[in-house]
């Protein structure tokens, strides 16, 4: 099978910067003329889902090897998000098995190197499943959707800016609602009531954007890793063109690299966040910390200085709760 033809040829590959002579490598992965089989034929049987699976694995183990593999990967991503894109047209049987075995996969590989990446692409492939095959039978369920949609017409995001102001929102309203007020602060400390860790912030914190901006067609992506191995916390983007992406840091109070006299410029944590805005393309950025730990001097003196320097990155905003209040 083809299949098994683009695991024995692939090849690195850099993109190379401004005019230069177009190679075949770089051909092939922009054409696809090797992958024509796989692209062009429209395959519309699921007997082959086990296949497209384990060409997906490979992608993700060719990826482990070197980074250069990185648009060989996403060659085969295009390649494998295609085949699935088909099935939906598939009349026979559960329309929504194809997408359950795929979000299994990617589920069971959750801890894989570029996962999250090919978690965003699946998110899109899966509102595509919900669209086709929610598509209304009847003029009386085409009404109800129109006046549904009609109804939050003023709702809609339509810019980068209103993605910004959206996030702000959950985050100033919703998350410190939840905290400060509904009692949720709890969830910030562990059995001993000693402060949780970073990542379980972030990962409280992504569960609770997710849920409210996933109803939009938002992503939310915890973790994505540049091509030289750094991660910022959450990763956010929104499907118009070109796409709006913001990146969310977190940090607690208490964290080494904060403090309300440190001058956050030479420390690695406001060096790594200033990259993470060209190095993800991203419209915005926020810095969101968290006061959890009552030895932290000052709360209000430290987010002073923490907005000094953070928001003398262009577009990037300060956003701090006190779960202590």
């Amino acid at each position: 099978m083809e299949n098994r033809r683009n695991k024995k040829r692939y090849f690195k590959f850099v993109e190379p910067k401004g005019l230069h002579a177009v190679s075949d490598a770089e051909n092939e992965l922009h054409e696809k003329r090797f992958a024509q089989p796989l692209t062009l034929i429209k395959l519309s049987s699921k007997n082959f889902i086990g296949d497209y699976l384990s060409l997906l694995d490979f992608s993700l183990q060719i990826l482990k090897k070197d980074k250069e593999y990185w648009s060989y990967t996403q060659y085969i991503w295009e390649i494998v998000v295609g085949y699935f894109k088909n099935l939906k047209y598939v009349k026979s049987g559960d329309p929504y098995s194809p997408i359950k075995k795929l979000e299994e996969f990617v589920q069971k590989n959750s801890a894989q190197e570029g996962i999250n990446w090919f978690g965003k692409r699946f998110k899109e492939l899966k509102r595509d499943y919900q669209l086709y095959i929610g598509v209304p039978r009847t003029i009386i369920e085409c009404i109800k959707i129109y006046n549904s949609v009609k109804s939050k017409q003023y709702l809609e995001i339509a810019s980068e800016s209103d993605l910004r102001d959206k996030i702000k929102e959950i985050i100033n309203k919703n998350i410190r609602l939840w905290i400060e007020v509904k009692g949720a602060k709890d969830l910030l400390y562990d059995s001993r009531k000693k402060p949780i860790n970073e990542t379980k912030i972030q990962k409280l914190v992504s569960v609770k954007l997710d849920a409210e901006l996933g109803k939009e067609g938002i992503t939310v992506i915890r973790e994505p890793q540049k091509l030289d191995n750094e991660r910022v916390d959450l990763y956010i983007s929104y499907g118009f063109s070109p796409h709006a992406v913001i990146v969310i840091e977190i940090k607690k109070s208490d964290h080494p690299d904060l403090g309300p006299k440190k001058d956050l410029s030479k420390m690695d944590s406001y060096c790594k966040f200033k990259r993470y805005i060209p190095g993800f393309s991203a419209n915005y950025g926020i810095f969101l910390v968290f006061n959890i730990n009552k030895a932290t001097p000052k709360w209000n003196i430290l987010m002073k200085n923490v907005r000094k320097y953070c928001t003398k990155i262009n577009n990037v905003e300060v956003i701090g709760i006190d779960a202590l209040n």
